[in-house]
């Protein structure tokens, strides 16, 4: 009966440290973790920056050739109309 009373005690020693053990180590776990969940946003949001400054310079490239284009339909909706003007005509 003393040797179940004395191991009954160690035992609850032993969990009780281990207890203590997982309590000290909770701040560290949640300083990793939170650090892991930072450094992943950080990643997403470099590449989304980077998709969004291709966009920009696709975008802009379309905004520099659409004069060109935009003169050259009006040209030809002018010719166009020229040609149905002189039908009506004839």
């Amino acid at each position: 009966p003393s040797q179940y009373e004395r191991r009954v005690e160690e035992i609850s020693l032993l969990v009780n440290n281990i207890h203590h053990l997982l309590n000290a180590v909770r701040p560290s776990q949640a300083r990793s973790t939170l650090e892991h969940a930072l450094t992943e946003q950080a990643k997403q949001k470099r590449e989304r920056l980077d998709d969004l400054r291709e966009w920009t310079k696709k975008a802009t490239e379309a905004m520099g050739n659409a004069p060109a284009g935009l003169k050259e339909a009006v040209e030809e909706a002018l010719a166009a109309s020229e040609e149905r003007a002189d039908a009506m005509v004839e």
